[in-house]
C-alpha cells in the first residue's frame, strides 16, 4: 500500500500551521485539477480500454471533488469551485506531454498522482483534520490512487 509522507516537492502548500479550511480547500483544489488533467489526456489517448480506465480514474478524482466540497462547507468555509493556479500549471504540463505522444500524458497523470499521494500525506499529518476524514484518506482515497498508479505502469509499459 502506498504509504503517503510529508517528503516530496518543494511546492507543497498543505502545512500545519494552515487553517482547516485552507488545508481542506487546497486539497480539493487539487482534485478539481486532476479532473482536468483527465480531461486533457482522454483526448490524446486512443486505445479504447485505456480510455475507459481513465475515465473510471476521473470520476474517482470527480467523487473526491464532492467529498473534499462537503467537507469544506461542513467547516464553514465556502468550497472553491476551480483548480486555480495550480489548475494552469497541470494544463500546461499535460498540454506539453500530449505533443510528445500517449507515453508522456500517462507519465504526466503519474507524476500528478504521487503528488497528489503527497499532498494528502500532508493533509494526514495537519493537526486539525477530523479522524473521520484521515479514515477515509487511508481506507479509499490512498489505495484508489495505488490502483491508478499500478494501471498507468501497465499501460505505459504498453507503449
Amino acid at each position: 500500500m502506498i504509504q503517503a509522507t510529508e517528503q516530496g516537492y518543494g511546492d507543497i502548500l498543505i502545512t500545519p500551521e494552515m487553517k482547516l479550511g485552507e488545508a481542506l480547500n487546497h486539497i480539493l483544489r487539487g482534485e478539481l485539477s486532476a479532473v482536468e488533467a483527465y480531461d486533457q489526456a482522454l483526448e490524446k489517448i486512443e486505445e479504447a480500454a485505456e480510455i475507459k480506465r481513465l475515465k473510471e480514474f476521473q470520476l474517482s478524482h470527480k467523487n473526491n471533488v464532492e467529498y473534499w466540497r462537503e467537507r469544506v462547507a461542513s467547516v464553514v468555509v465556502e468550497p472553491d469551485t476551480s483548480s486555480g493556479p495550480w489548475g494552469y500549471v497541470v494544463q500546461a504540463f499535460i498540454g506539453t506531454a500530449k505533443l510528445f505522444g500517449e507515453t508522456s500524458t500517462l507519465k504526466a497523470l503519474k507524476a500528478g498522482e504521487e503528488h497528489g499521494v503527497k499532498e494528502y500525506g500532508n493533509l494526514l499529518n495537519h493537526p486539525l483534520v477530523e479522524e473521520y476524514d484521515k479514515r477515509h484518506i487511508r481506507n479509499e482515497i490512498l489505495p484508489e490512487i495505488e490502483r491508478h498508479l499500478t494501471s498507468i505502469d501497465a499501460m505505459m509499459k504498453l507503449h
